[in-house]
């Protein structure tokens, strides 16, 4: 028994190569955790807006969502919204030359009224006055534009052509129909009058070459300018 004391002191001896037992008598105070975000560990801190984009950030998502990209087709909505206003423009042009023809002094038929509405339905993408716009897709910043690029202003039988057949009652709600039928075709989203006149409506915002011949070169078609007034 005398043997095992050396045995057992020389056991105790440290190693050498070995590191020594933690000193569990050291906590981890708040001071030794106040230095520990500049350390090589520590975590990023990164702020990211929510509202911003991708693409640009300074701009919000809704931004890049609603802007309407110049010479790109025109969608649906826009679409039928022109179509609503240029139909009040014609409504109001029919109404006040009706409100004429009831004046003692100024002698004009009746059915002039329906005349005058119906030609603003037939001919507004085609009026110089107007620069190639209606009053409905200047308002929703769009364009009818042959399939070349070129404008319809002062070209009078394509806006006759893709027009004509909105005058005719209930054909309205088929064009509608085949818009809705169409959507997701691929661009451009055409009606029956565009196929027959080879038309298409995109977003105004290019300098859109004037013709009054409708083969007009496409090559002129890709110049930018501020978008008309």
């Amino acid at each position: 028994m005398a043997e095992d004391s050396p045995k057992s002191h020389s056991d105790s001896e440290e190693q050498p190569g070995t590191l020594p037992p933690p000193d569990v008598a050291k906590t981890v105070g708040p001071s030794s955790l106040a230095g520990s975000g500049s350390g090589p560990d520590a975590p990023l801190k990164v702020s990211v807006d929510p509202g911003s984009s991708a693409d640009d950030p300074d701009l919000p998502v809704s931004a890049h969502a609603n802007r309407q990209v110049p010479g790109a087709d025109s969608t649906l909505g826009n679409r039928l919204l022109a179509t609503l206003i240029d139909g009040i423009v014609a409504a109001g042009l029919a109404w006040a030359v009706q409100l004429l023809s009831i004046l003692p002094f100024i002698e004009i038929g009746s059915q002039l009224s329906w005349v005058v509405g119906a030609g603003y339905i037939i001919f507004r993408d085609s009026l110089s006055f107007l620069q190639g716009q209606s009053v409905g897709k200047r308002a929703m910043k769009l364009q009818a534009v042959t399939m070349e690029g070129v404008s319809l202003e002062g070209n009078w039988r394509p806006g006759l052509v893709r027009n004509a057949i909105l005058v005719i009652p209930l054909f309205p709600l088929v064009e509608l129909f085949v818009l809705l039928t169409r959507q997701d075709y691929p661009r451009p989203l055409l009606r029956l009058g565009d196929e027959w006149a080879n038309t298409k409506v995109i977003n105004a915002g290019l300098d859109i070459p004037k013709s009054t011949n409708p083969a007009a070169p496409a090559g002129d078609a890709g110049k930018e300018r501020a978008e008309p007034n």
